[in-house]
């Protein structure tokens, strides 16, 4: 919790910017999203109980890190058939800015849907959507900044990074 903290005042006192747009659909009964440090994935025997280390959509760009969105929908039965489409910067010139997914999304509780950066490409600074849909329609689709790590960055110290 202390970490955690210690996240939340660096970023007020940085003024760390929020995403630029957001839409959560009518069928969203609850969301969070935030940023991952690397221990957590792996660590928890769900999505849905990976720890923020900040509720904040802006992202040190940095090998290990992650970022994410956890939903609960009031639909019944869930939507056990969602895409999650994730348009971000190309990794290398001229190459793919979109990824899907297959997820599925509970009326019980929180589903989760995170991204790791996992090589120094994938890091990709700039602006990064994470857009749940099913049958056509936008669940939610939430922005999140990937931006140049800084030393001393808040959320690098939190994660011990």
């Amino acid at each position: 919790m202390k970490r955690h903290l210690a996240a939340a005042a660096i970023l007020a006192a940085f003024g760390a910017t929020a995403a630029r747009a957001e839409q959560i659909g009518a069928s969203v009964a609850a969301w969070q999203a935030g940023v991952v440090c690397a221990g957590e994935f792996g660590q928890s025997g769900s999505a849905a109980d990976i720890a923020f280390i900040a509720r904040t959509q802006t992202v040190p760009a940095v090998v290990g890190m992650g970022f994410g969105i956890r939903a609960q929908v009031n639909v019944p039965g869930g939507v056990p058939d969602a895409t999650i489409t994730v348009d971000h910067p190309p990794f290398t010139p001229g190459g793919p800015t979109r990824e899907q997914y297959s997820a599925g999304l509970s009326d019980q509780g929180m589903s989760g849907f995170f991204y790791r950066f996992e090589t120094p490409q994938e890091a990709a600074v700039g602006n990064w959507t994470v857009t749940a849909s099913a049958n056509g329609v936008v669940i939610y689709s939430l922005d999140f900044e990937v931006v140049q790590a800084r030393q001393g960055d808040g959320l690098l110290q939190a994660c011990g990074m």
